[in-house]
């Protein structure tokens, strides 16, 4: 595509910065390193995004470039007339009434999992489903210590934390689960076998973390992707996961284990599933953690992150051909 221009818009979190530099990412592999690409950010100034919206302004309207717009989990209404194309990706745990009511049929909406495709198809005929990807968070170097366990939380409070304290402190002869999640209410469960970390974690150090635990716990009541998960698939761990979308369609069925859900309730445009933390509790007991099923399921969650990044970006290349 020549003269054309990307924009990403995206919010001030964590995981929306982060979603914002996977997509830049992919559309620098499929079109190489002279890409141009805008980055609108709710972490910068005013002031740097107006002269943003200024330098769009002049590349649409003086220099003729085509402008294709991304808006992740909003749609931004302050560039969107502006833009030649506007391709919405949703967060249906946080579609908002406002952002609802911001579709319109020439919006097209790109799905990160085949279960939003499924919870927003009432929306628009104009949906696709992508895939998505994250950060590759591998290192070789750092060694798995055998029958250690992470939970990644952060500052989410749908990443099922709850579960996991409640049946580690009804098993105090389990081995210490390392827990980093800046919820002040979770410091007060910290014992001999739960150590929280709920400070801010730099890059290399969440890189050596999640690299030498051997199983990570992702029990997660939603997800919009599943950064978390894709990321721990990424360093080749084992996964325990909640059995329900799109948790369980982000991991190989044969590598990982699945936990039960025992009731479920609804936010905005997505259901919320709690695990059965008794069946939790009997996965976490049956865990077999031989040396040979290791190598096996880390080989295959490792292939599998591989796979998921690849189909990501041909997906995104194909619905781009059909926007020339």
């Amino acid at each position: 595509m020549n003269n054309l221009t990307f924009n990403i818009m995206s919010g001030n979190s964590q995981g929306l910065t982060n979603d914002a530099l996977i997509l830049s990412e992919a559309l620098t592999e499929i079109y190489g390193e002279s890409t141009y690409i805008r980055n609108f950010s709710g972490s910068a100034s005013k002031l740097k995004n107006a002269t943003l919206l200024m330098r769009l302004l002049v590349d649409r309207y003086l220099l003729r470039n085509r402008q294709i717009t991304f808006h992740l989990e909003e749609i931004y209404q302050e560039v969107a007339p502006f833009s030649d194309e506007n391709i919405f990706i949703p967060n249906q745990e946080w579609l908002r009434s406002g952002t609802l009511q911001a579709i319109t049929p020439n919006i097209h909406i790109w799905c990160k999992t085949r279960y939003a495709v499924e919870r927003l198809s009432h929306l628009t005929n104009n949906i696709h489903y992508v895939g998505f990807c994250s950060r590759d968070m591998y290192d070789g170097a750092i060694e798995k210590k055998p029958n250690s366990f992470i939970h990644i939380a952060g500052k989410s409070e749908q990443k099922g934390t709850q579960a996991i304290l409640n049946i580690w402190q009804k098993n105090p002869q389990w081995p210490t689960v390392t827990i980093l999640s800046r919820n002040p209410a979770h410091k007060a469960y910290q014992s001999a076998n739960i150590d929280i970390i709920d400070k801010f974690v730099a890059e290399d150090e969440l890189k050596r973390l999640m690299n030498s635990h051997q199983i990570h716990l992702c029990p997660s009541e939603s997800e919009g992707f599943g950064h978390n998960i894709v990321e721990a698939l990424s360093t080749g761990a084992l996964l325990m996961v909640t059995d329900a979308p799109p948790m369980n369609e982000l991991v190989p069925k044969n590598a990982n284990y699945f936990i039960k859900v025992k009731s479920k309730s609804e936010r905005y445009l997505s259901e919320l599933f709690y695990v059965d933390e008794e069946d939790f509790s009997d996965k976490v007991k049956e865990l077999s953690l031989s040396l040979a099923a290791d190598q096996q399921r880390t080989s295959g969650n490792k292939l599998h992150f591989e796979q998921l990044k690849k189909e990501f970006i041909a997906d995104i290349e194909s619905q781009l051909e059909l926007l020339k």
